[in-house]
C-alpha cells in the first residue's frame, strides 16, 4: 500500500480568527484553497505566508492567486516577485486595468 505524504495529511496551522466569519472545524482546506489563500495573503503575516506556502504546493499557490479578483497592489506585487508571475497574468491586474470595479 502506498503511503499518503504527511504534507497532504496535515491540516494547515493557520490562527482561528482570520477566519472569523465561517466555522473554523468546517473549512474544507484543499476544496477552499484559493479562498484560504487569498485570505492568508490579504489578512495573514509572514507566519501565516510560510504555513500557506508549506501546505500548498507552489503550484496551487500560484495557479491560485493568478485567479484572485482582488489583491491590493502591494499584495500584488509581492506576489508577483515572490512567485515570479508577471503582473499581467492576475485576474485583479487585468480588472483594474479595463476600469472594471467589483463594487460599485
Amino acid at each position: 500500500m502506498k503511503k499518503l505524504s504527511t504534507r497532504k495529511m496535515r491540516a494547515p496551522h493557520f490562527p482561528k480568527n482570520l477566519f472569523w466569519d465561517v466555522d473554523f472545524n468546517d473549512i474544507d482546506w484543499k476544496k477552499n484553497k484559493r479562498w484560504v489563500i487569498e485570505r492568508i495573503l490579504l489578512r495573514g503575516g509572514w507566519e501565516e505566508f510560510k504555513e500557506m506556502n508549506r501546505f500548498y504546493s507552489k503550484e496551487e499557490i500560484k495557479s491560485s492567486i493568478i485567479r484572485i479578483r482582488y489583491l491590493d497592489d502591494k499584495t500584488l506585487n509581492f506576489a508577483s516577485n515572490f512567485y515570479d508571475i508577471p503582473k499581467d497574468q492576475f485576474q485583479c491586474f487585468i480588472l483594474k486595468q479595463s476600469g472594471l470595479q467589483l463594487w460599485g
